[in-house]
């Protein structure tokens, strides 16, 4: 078609007017809808139009006719001139006229008309009647503009053409025939607009009340707007130029005004009278309940009344029938937001929903009926009968009951508008016929939303086996599985269940075939049910299976297969009745567990179950099975059963009622409390105590007690009232009693756990308790009006004070205990966890018990801080003063138990240091080793035992183990003021003396075990001081000039060592790299005690490497020790009071 002549004269032009981009174009062509619309105007002899408009700069669309429904600012017309057969590319600028328009076409037409044709071609002598032609125009195109816009605009001929064209003498009477032609256009305008009434129909589904309020308020804004435009002054200007010109079309006109505003006056009532309803619409819309629904629709209709009776315009029988058609349509629209959207998908919840939707449409119906009752009596008051009497015929009277012929109207009467005949329209009129077609879907919906509520429970049921029968559940399975198929295919073909649109068959016909295989599953699921009741033997299996299968046991095709089960279930039922008959007169066999008249009561309450359960699960799963004869049979033998055991049950109340005895009501008059042995009768603080109420009359308020609770529920007041007057009230007795037993148990409690060290701390508090014990005992009685002040003082002092007090206390004591416990369990010392086979050097065991003793010091710091806010606590607790004596014992007390810790803890380490260096087992591997060295050709001891060595000889390191475990008490402060600290008062024990002194024998004897030790080695002296070049020279010569010691004796065993130094030999490896020195056996073994890297010659440290770090060491250390030992001496810490100081000296 692009190549096509013709097309390309349109495109030329398109592309002319529009200015569209090429892609354009290309695309108006490429659309097959512009194509054939294009080709059609250009093929087609029949098509004289086509509209071609850009909706965007690319895309453009072909039409037909020309629209206004264009979202385009600019589009181009092309018109068929003439009718030829088919236009050609030579016929195409002679058949063919195009023009441009705005999206505004006959705002357009109309303004080219008026502005550009009308003064070009109008302005001559001889265009008169083309001039009338193009007014015509004018006219018709503010005609078509008033439809499509709903409004009336008055058109306006062309003013200043007429007004040139006047002042031609020859052209007066045309101009004047074109303004009395506008005129009579006007009054045609005007006459239709006020013949037009709102459109009245009676099946439109989506009017409402809020439509009709707006056609009316359009309508009087349409006539609003004819006043303005007739008061308009170009409107003035033509009646004036009419008027001077005698023209016989004024008069006419004149009186239009005068209906105009008797139109607008007629729609401002009738729009008053429906705007009555608004109120009562937007109610029932915002109603929550359906209830509340009732009284809302009486208003309603009571307004609707009132219209009808007074309003000329809505008595009529088609408006009347209008207005109550939209009032329908809003209860439809309120009863679908009841429904709700996705009704399928929750069956439960929807069929409630339907429900609710019905009753709504039902009330709004019934109220309805209701009200057109009370309007068919006003018809019939006020209707005018007509006598006519016709002798050639039978009939003597004629009666039109609701007359058409008013000729004889009264101004004056009041019920003018009820003399018109206007019946209220029936309920299946047609102004109701989307409320009934509404309410007929919902019942199709509400029997398919029923259907699928039974089959969800058939799921559940066969997903547990509720057949109790695995062959039947597999069959339920394969029939919820057709199911399942069955209600996905209504679901396919139907989207929406509430579209009842008259079109629209396919939920008729998907429902009808869903409900053919509905039956089909049916009569399959009743052989089921069947089956498996039949192998249910008793009554409530029975009533259980049907109750598993609920909601699928109701449809009608499985009751009619069940109903011969039923009847054996009613006959079953009947003999249950006639046993607990026979039953209920038992009562007094029954073992006694609780009271007996409770026991009794709750033997009637368990046969009135028995019974009353299945016969209600009889009656909720099958209602209509009791019309019946076998029905009406199984309900009086229920009534009767029931009767009989509520009169048991009222016999044995009346039996426990005459019971009761003036005897139990004196026993009110006992003291609360008596002593629980006789031996402390008048002793003033008894050890225990027992409560002072009778038995018989516990007994009795029991039975009060349960009697009034469920299930039983009686009413015992005048009971009570008559035969126990001077009961105020049982339940408050029997809380007193409860209230005084947990008194007396915490008062038992106290008297049992307090200990003798307790008891000055709450001496003062011991003795209001005595108080209240003595009152309690002699004067307090179980019907005393002060009872419940006692009640409540002993509850405050022995419950509340002193009761919690003293739990605190003991709890803080215990804690204390348990704090003290894990100091004396504490391994607190290097001894008692040491390896036995194995040796440390002095240094490595000073630092264990170092990193020992900082643990040990933390958890005494710790527990040491918690026992002082424990005491705090106490004394917090306990209310005295701390200057109190018995605080102070108390504190000792407490004292003596951390010393007790301590002393344990001490003792403890200072056994197992001992056990260490005497015990045979640990001494098979000594727990210190001291190393005999050779150094500067001396032999010297590591650790030294010399008390003159300025490092730390052994018997110092081990008397600061003695000092670490004795001063562990010195870590807590002592409770109370102006006491021995714990350390001094463990320093002077007597068991912790005794075993400090064996450990220093122990320690001296091994010293001096050392010591022979060290003589024995010291006899080989000569072996490293005597001169090795001159000893070798000696050699040579054959002179012996070493000598040592004869046959000298070897050193005895010790705790310090296990080998047997006399076995031992000494052998020197020297002038190599590293020291070593080694002991043979005379085995033959090898042990090499030690290795160094570094030697010291004359006094100087030097190592295998030749660095100097050693010796550095060695001297800083040094000069430490005597810098320490400086501070701890001298009284002058300052340079200068040193040299005043050494002044004082005496000359050395």
């Amino acid at each position: 078609m692009e190549f096509d002549p013709r097309y390309q004269w349109l495109e030329k032009r398109i592309a002319s007017s529009l200015n569209p981009k090429r892609e354009a174009l290309v695309n108006l062509v490429e659309n097959e809808d512009n194509k054939l619309i294009i080709m059609e105007f250009l093929n087609n002899e029949d098509v004289k139009q086509l509209y071609i408009y850009a909706k965007s700069p690319t895309q453009m669309t072909a039409l037909r006719n020309c629209t206004t429904e264009t979202n385009s600012e600019k589009g181009i017309f092309f018109l068929k001139i003439s009718n030829t057969s088919k236009l050609t590319p030579e016929t195409m600028n002679n058949q063919v006229v195009y023009f441009e328009s705005s999206n505004r076409i006959f705002e357009h037409m109309d303004l080219m008309t008026r502005e550009v044709f009308m003064p070009l071609l109008c302005l001559e002598d001889n265009s008169d009647k083309l001039m009338d032609l193009m007014h015509r125009i004018i006219s018709q195109i503010a005609v078509a503009q008033s439809q499509i816009e709903d409004s009336v605009s008055l058109p306006l001929p062309a003013l200043s053409v007429l007004a040139t064209a006047a002042t031609n003498p020859n052209r007066r009477l045309t101009v004047l025939h074109i303004l009395e032609t506008t005129l009579i256009n006007w009054q045609k305008l005007i006459k239709n607009t006020l013949k037009q009434q709102p459109e009245i129909s009676n099946t439109k589904q989506n009017f409402y009340t809020k439509d009709e309020i707006q056609l009316w308020t359009s309508c009087i804004n349409k006539l609003n707007n004819l006043i303005v435009q007739l008061d308009a002054p170009h409107v003035k200007d033509i009646l004036a130029n009419l008027e001077n010109n005698n023209s016989a079309y004024l008069q006419p006109f004149n009186s239009i005004r005068i209906e105009i505003k008797s139109a607008i006056k007629s729609a401002e009532i009738n729009l008053r009278y429906i705007s009555t309803l608004t109120p009562w619409v937007h109610k029932i819309k915002m109603a929550n309940l359906v209830e509340e629904s009732q009284y809302l629709f009486t208003g309603l209709f009571h307004t609707l009344l009132l219209i009808w009776q007074n309003s000329k315009y809505y008595h009529s029988k088609e408006r009347f029938a209008h207005m109550l058609s939209f009032l329908s349509n809003e209860i439809v629209s309120v009863s679908k937001d009841v429904v709700g959207n996705n009704i399928l998908q929750d069956p439960l919840r929807s069929y409630s929903k339907f429900k609710e939707a019905l009753r709504i449409c039902a009330m709004f119906r019934g109220t309805y009926l209701d009200f057109k009752e009370k309007a068919d009596a006003l018809n019939a008051k006020f209707h005018k009968l007509e006598k006519k009497i016709d002798f050639n015929e039978k009939d003597l009277w004629w009666v039109q009951l609701y007359s058409g012929n008013r000729q004889n109207v009264d101004e004056d009467d009041d019920f003018e508008v009820m003399r018109e005949n206007s019946p209220w329209p029936k309920r299946n009129h047609a102004c109701f016929y989307y409320l009934n077609v509404f309410m007929e879907r919902c019942n199709d919906v509400l029997e398919l939303v029923q259907t699928m509520r039974h089959f969800q429970i058939l799921s559940k049921t066969v997903s547990i086996g509720g057949s109790d029968n695995k062959n039947m559940d597999i069959l339920a399975q394969e029939i919820h599985a057709k199911y399942e198929k069955a209600i996905s295919a209504f679901q396919a073909n139907v989207k929406d269940v509430m579209n009842f649109d008259n079109q629209d068959k396919n939920f008729e016909i998907s429902f009808f075939n869903l409900r053919t295989t509905i039956k089909e599953l049916e009569r399959e699921l009743s052989k089921i049910l069947d089956v498996s009741i039949k192998h249910c033997t008793t009554i409530s299996s029975k009533l259980r299976l049907l109750e598993v299968f609920e909601g699928v046991h109701e449809r009608d095709v499985i009751q009619t297969h069940l109903s011969m089960e039923y009847i054996w279930l009613m006959n079953e039922m009947l003999k249950e009745f006639a046993n607990v008959k026979q039953l209920s007169q038992n009562a007094d066999k029954i073992q006694t567990i609780m009271p007996s008249i409770v026991n009794k009561l709750f033997w009637y309450h368990g046969l009135e179950q028995r019974i009353k359960v299945p016969m209600e699960k009889f009656s909720h799963l099958y209602p209509n099975l009791l019309q019946g004869d076998l029905g009406y049979n199984l309900r009086e033998t229920y009534k009767s059963t029931i009767e009989i055991i509520d009169k048991n049950r009222k016999e044995a109340i009346k039996k426990w009622e005459s019971s009761i005895t003036q005897s139990l009501t004196d026993k009110l008059q006992q003291t609360v409390l008596k002593n629980s042995s006789l031996e402390e009768l008048l002793v003033k603080r008894p050890s225990s105590l027992d409560v002072n109420f009778d038995f018989e009359l516990e007994k009795l308020l029991k039975e009060i007690h349960y009697l009034k609770m469920p299930p039983f529920n009686l009413d015992l007041t005048n009971v009570l009232k008559d035969k126990f007057s001077n009961l105020r009230d049982e339940n408050k007795l029997r809380l007193y009693a409860t209230r005084v037993r947990s008194i007396v148990d915490k008062y038992n409690l106290i008297m049992k756990n307090l200990q003798n060290e307790e008891i000055p701390l709450f001496e003062q508090r011991l003795n209001r308790i005595d108080t209240i014990v003595e009152q309690g005992i002699l004067n307090i009685t179980w019907n005393t009006v002060e009872i419940p002040d006692y009640i409540e003082s002993a509850h405050s002092v022995i419950c509340t004070d002193v009761y919690q007090n003293l739990e605190l206390c003991q709890s803080n004591a215990k804690e204390i205990y348990s704090i003290v416990n894990d100091w004396c369990e504490f391994k607190s010392d290097v001894f008692i966890q040491r390896d036995l086979t194995l040796s440390h050097s002095a240094k490595d065991l000073e630092e264990s018990q170092m990193v020992l003793h900082t643990t040990f010091k933390k958890g005494i710091t710790r527990g040491g801080n918690r026992i002082h806010a424990l005491i705090s606590s106490t004394l917090e607790a306990v209310g005295i003063s701390e200057a109190s004596p018995g605080w102070q014992e108390y504190l000792n007390f407490m004292n003596e138990i951390i010393f007790n810790g301590f002393r344990i803890s001490s003792l403890t380490s200072l056994k197992n240091m001992f056990y260490s260096m005497s015990d045979p087992e640990h001494l098979k591997t000594p727990f210190v080793c001291i190393n005999l060295e050779l150094i500067d050709s001396k032999l010297l001891f590591n650790p030294p035992l010399d008390e003159n060595s300025h490092v730390k000889n052994l018997q110092e390191i081990l008397f600061d183990f003695i000092n670490t475990f004795i001063s562990r008490g010195s870590y807590m402060q002592v409770l109370g003021k102006n006491r021995n600290n714990f350390d001094q008062m463990v320093a002077r024990d007597e068991a912790i003396f005794e075993v400090v002194n064996k450990i220093n024998n122990s320690i001296e004897k091994a010293c001096n075990e050392c010591k022979k030790i060290f003589d024995y080695f010291n006899a080989f002296s000569f072996l490293w001081t005597a001169d090795i070049h001159e000893t070798f020279v000696n050699f040579l010569k054959g002179t012996a000039s070493l000598s040592r010691a004869k046959n000298p004796r070897p050193p005895s065993k010790n705790f310090m060592s296990n080998r047997n130094v006399a076995k031992y030999h000494y052998t020197s490896v020297g002038q190599t790299q590293n020291s070593i020195m080694k002991f043979e056996k005379n085995t033959g073994g090898k042990h090499v005690l030690a290795k160094s890297m570094c030697e010291k010659d004359l006094g100087i440290f030097i190592k295998h490497d030749m660095k100097r770090d050693v010796q550095v060491r060695h001297s800083e250390s040094r000069a430490n020790r005597i810098l320490g030992m400086i501070k701890m001496f001298m009284m002058f810490m300052s340079l200068k009071k040193f040299k005043e100081g050494r002044q004082d000296w005496p000359n050395s």
